[in-house]
């Protein structure tokens, strides 16, 4: 070593550097062709992209690399419950004290003026009600809507004349349920005393068909409408009228429990029950 010159010396650090790279790499590789297939699909996004711009009186142009970015599967998730646990509340009954009692089933908040949605099986023959959102704050609620068709009840805030102020509930951002994908990912959020996650994946989409008039025509046309979500998550008791979630945190439907097999409702089913239920108000009131 002490007659290697400083020259030498470098290059024999350059290429032991070079060397142990590529030991890293080849036991990096075979660490992932070992792990389990929970661990190599946390990996969700991976964002490259390089940008060449030719600068004016240049010969050379300038070439911008954008850093890798690495979105795992697990933050997603972690974002999505966050981003849906004030939306969830608990449905029981009132107690002997006068507080919340046992916890019946899951609800979730669908609009900020105060209505729930939940499971037609977590409620009882009573038609009041009380929630206890995240803050571990009870309301009123009376039933507004029973929906045994497709398996969905409708909750409604009472305004009690203590209450000075208007409760003010957070309700989650909406998806899109038309465009669900077979294989896609989706997280159920349940538990009668504090929030329960579970992640699965999109296993079957139901398609309801609805005939609708055609105008000008004697004829019916069919369209196909998404009926039910099937995932492959078991739902027990717990997550009973609770979200099913997207990764971004989109409401997709609301989870039923029944014995011949557990389904979501889509959203966009329980959104256009709300949407009919108003119109019929108004014909009333009219």
């Amino acid at each position: 070593m002490e007659d290697l010159t400083k020259t030498q010396l470098i290059l024999l650090a350059l290429l032991v550097s070079f060397i142990t790279s590529i030991a890293t790499g080849i036991v990096t590789i075979t660490l992932v062709d070992q792990a389990p297939p929970g661990v190599t699909q946390t990996i969700n996004r991976v964002v490259e992209r390089t940008v060449e711009k030719v600068v004016p009186g240049q010969t050379a142009s300038v070439v911008t690399k954008e850093t890798t970015v690495v979105i795992k599967e697990e933050n997603l998730i972690i974002d999505a419950v966050d981003k849906n646990s004030k939306s969830v509340v608990r449905v029981g009954l009132e107690g002997l004290d006068g507080e919340f009692g046992s916890t019946l089933g899951i609800g979730v908040v669908v609009s900020g003026d105060g209505l729930i949605v939940t499971d037609s099986l977590n409620l009882t023959e009573s038609n009041d009600y009380l929630i206890k959102t995240s803050s571990g704050r009870v309301h009123s609620v009376s039933v507004d809507d029973l929906n045994l068709s497709d398996g969905v009840a409708l909750l409604k805030l009472n305004k009690l004349e203590e209450e000075e102020s208007v409760v003010k509930l957070t309700k989650p951002s909406f998806g899109d349920t038309e465009n669900l994908r077979l294989g896609q990912t989706v997280i159920a959020i349940g538990g009668l005393s504090g929030d329960t996650v579970s992640t699965g994946i999109v296993s079957k989409l139901n398609e309801n068909i609805v005939e609708l008039p055609v105008e000008g025509e004697e004829n019916q046309t069919t369209i196909g409408t998404l009926g039910t979500i099937i995932s492959n998550i078991a739902f027990s008791s717990d997550y009973s009228g609770g979200p099913l979630i997207d990764v971004d945190g989109f409401l997709l439907g609301i989870n039923i429990t029944r014995k011949d097999g557990d389904f979501s409702v889509p959203i966009n089913s329980v959104l256009d029950l709300i949407s009919k239920k108003s119109e019929n108000v108004e014909e009333v009131v009219e």
